[in-house]
């Protein structure tokens, strides 16, 4: 009758729902987390039981290695902030994206947009450049920061250490050393003229291009 319901292996987990989505196991596969609307507004689930107030907006959760810890980006209105154990932590943003953890549960990082730009928040705390938009990222080798593709203007780039590489208009990839002290990927520049346009492909290795 157009309701949704979760199960897991055959048993009912929760509710019934207007809708259900972003489904996910921790990495012990013994926590079960989703998201669920109810009414117009959506709750975060965990093991069957709500875990956050209803918000107009969530984002899928992420939960510890040993479900002991969880996290989502929830939005009410245009006001978004990230919820961690079911409390509202850090600041206040136009938008919010999901947060990860480190493995161990030490760091987390999430992003949020304020103001048109989005900024990397790494353990409760603001870090800069700003950024117009930014596709992927993952934690550095150490875990002590984040590796992330952003776009600044209308290039893109990869931010390390905070630190923004050369501006490009392609951009691939990123691999660390296995020390993880340098790390290298390749990109594309394009340069655009009166009926011409030529394109080179570059390596950049920490920072600066090869």
């Amino acid at each position: 009758e157009g309701k949704s319901t979760v199960r897991l292996d055959g048993k009912q987990i929760g509710d019934t729902y207007e809708d259900v989505k972003y489904l996910r196991f921790s990495a012990d596969e013994q926590h079960l987390a989703f998201v669920a609307k109810r009414k117009s507004r959506w709750v975060l689930v965990v093991d069957g039981a709500d875990k956050s107030r209803e918000y107009g907006k969530l984002t899928a959760p992420e939960l510890s290695t040993n479900g002991k810890f969880f996290a989502i980006g929830a939005c009410l209105e245009k006001k978004c902030r990230l919820v961690m154990n079911g409390e509202e932590t850090g600041p206040e943003f136009e938008d919010i994206s999901a947060p990860g953890f480190t493995a161990d549960g030490e760091h987390s990082v999430y992003f949020g947009k304020r103001n048109k730009k989005w900024v990397q928040v790494f353990d409760g705390k603001e870090q800069s450049p700003e950024m117009d938009d930014f596709a992927y990222w993952h934690f550095a080798p150490d875990q002590g920061s984040a590796v992330v593709a952003a776009r600044m203007g209308s290039d893109w780039t990869w931010i390390v250490n905070g630190a923004p590489g050369p501006a490009l208009d392609v951009l691939g990839a990123i691999d660390f050393s296995p020390d993880g002290k340098h790390y290298a990927y390749g990109g594309t520049e394009a340069k655009w003229g009166f009926k011409k346009h030529k394109t080179r492909g570059v390596i950049v290795i920490d920072g600066q291009v090869a």
